[in-house]
């Protein structure tokens, strides 16, 4: 099951897509006129698969340049939705060590993908099935962005 509040879901071809935007620089980096939204599409397997899907767009009248730290520039991550909105998980893979610059004109966009990630990675042996925040990280010119893409029902064989 995949809820977002009051966004719709989107199925195609047997991928729930959630799609939510977030403002023009969440939290006050990046260069002006650059807007970051995400999605997480959610692969109907049993267990589940999450990928992933920034898209980093240049609303302003101007050139700029967004760089990223590594070649991971989107990585997921979960939290319990049980009130604490606790971390519980976040992507670890090995990501080239090498600056990414994003150099967007006026009106262009860039789209990044994060790893595939599955129900059993997320939940491990410790976690139990139930709803968790997904939330899409970034990390333009060294600021960690943290975009809320929804809740996702996860469940594994046990």
């Amino acid at each position: 099951m995949v809820k977002l509040g009051s966004q719709a879901m989107i199925p195609l071809l047997g991928i729930a897509a959630l799609t939510i935007a977030c403002s023009v620089n969440p939290t006050g980096s990046g260069p002006d006129g650059v807007e970051f939204s995400a999605r997480v599409d959610v692969m109907e397997s049993f267990p589940v698969q999450l990928v992933g899907r920034l898209t980093i767009e240049n609303t302003g009248d101007e050139r700029v340049t967004v760089v990223f730290p590594d070649g991971c520039v989107a990585l997921l991550s979960a939290f319990e939705t049980n009130g604490n909105n606790r971390l519980v998980w976040t992507q670890s893979v090995a990501c080239i060590t090498v600056l990414v610059p994003v150099d967007l004109g006026p009106g262009e966009q860039r789209s990044f993908s994060t790893p595939i990630a599955s129900a059993r990675d997320i939940l491990g042996a410790d976690l139990p099935d139930g709803e968790y925040l997904i939330v899409v990280d970034l990390r333009p010119d060294g600021e960690a962005v943290a975009l809320e893409v929804g809740t996702v029902e996860l469940a594994i064989p046990r």
